[in-house]
């Protein structure tokens, strides 16, 4: 269900994406990079990796550049943010913890895609965006869910 080689960079963060999705190529990452880490973001992020697969599922995997700690980050008002941007009121958000880092994630749905927002805490915080398309939603959500299990962020704070 995934690809055999992660994301991993120095900070101690890794993920193994959904097999058969692919990293993107130089010209998008670029592209999205600058859509990404422009000021009017609510959160500031700094683009580390992403896959998509053929069906267009995506992964963007960034770090969330701030020194705010516990999620505090995220604007108070970030559901109704979320409802305006995605058209939508189907949102749902839960505490977890994956690999013994406390993720807030965000689930979010409408006519168009599901979306899987979670945020990873840690002395390096980090922000992973899976975007669905609806109609390859089934299809893909075995091995979305496995690529999240192997989230790790080894600088987390304990």
């Amino acid at each position: 269900m995934l690809n055999e080689i992660p994301l991993k960079n120095k900070d101690g963060f890794s993920i193994y994406s959904p097999v058969k999705w692919v990293p993107f190529d130089s010209a998008y990452f670029t592209q999205l990079k600058s859509v990404l880490e422009a000021n009017e973001n609510l959160i500031p992020l700094e683009l580390v990796g992403g896959y998509q697969s053929i069906q267009l599922a995506t992964c963007i995997i960034s770090k969330v550049k701030t020194i705010k700690k516990s999620f505090k980050y995220i604007p108070n008002n970030y559901n109704e943010i979320l409802m305006a941007q995605f058209s939508t009121e189907n949102i749902n958000v839960s505490q977890i913890n994956i690999n013994n880092n406390p993720v807030l994630q965000y689930i979010i749905s409408n006519n168009n895609h599901t979306v899987l927002k979670l945020f990873i805490s840690g002395i390096q915080n980090y922000q992973v965006d899976y975007i669905i398309p609806r109609g390859v939603y089934e299809a893909e959500l075995g091995k979305v869910e496995s690529s999240i299990g192997t989230i790790t962020n080894k600088g987390e704070n304990l």
